[in-house]
């Protein structure tokens, strides 16, 4: 009797243990589904703005060192006024203020053709680093 048991009671605990159904898997697996959608369709829109993005990395990278030499001609040419040996009488106080604003002016330009630079070179670096995770897909 302790023989035929232990069997039944092996059967009978593999039909109550039962296995996943449809439904059970598709509420575990329909959050992970919706999660891998939205996650393409952002890769997607950032692969299409990978080539505009490097193009316009070409472009300013093309662009800085042309206006780097510019406002280093410039900066250096205003230095050389200034430092002059003719007296500072010479210059009216409007010519004064227009050079200092032009100085001001190019150290702005120049700060900021820096820090387009920089931005394009982190936009290179994501874009790289989103096609590089795309390509692992």
């Amino acid at each position: 009797m302790m023989r035929m048991k232990m069997p039944l009671m092996l059967v009978g605990l593999a039909l109550v243990s039962g296995c996943a159904t449809k439904g059970y898997v598709s509420t575990q697996t329909d959050p992970i589904v919706e999660r891998l959608s939205t996650l393409e369709q952002k890769m997607s829109t950032l692969d299409a703005r990978v080539p505009a993005l490097d193009s316009r990395v070409t472009v300013l990278d093309s662009r800085v060192p042309a206006m780097e030499s510019k406002l280093t001609t410039l900066d250096t040419r205003m230095t050389t006024m200034e430092n002059k040996p003719a007296p500072r009488a010479e210059l009216s106080p409007a010519d004064q203020t227009a050079i200092r604003e032009a100085r001001d002016m190019a150290k702005a330009a120049l700060d900021k053709a820096n820090s387009a630079e920089a931005a394009a070179q982190d936009a290179l670096k994501r874009s790289d680093k989103m096609f590089n995770l795309h390509q692992k897909k």
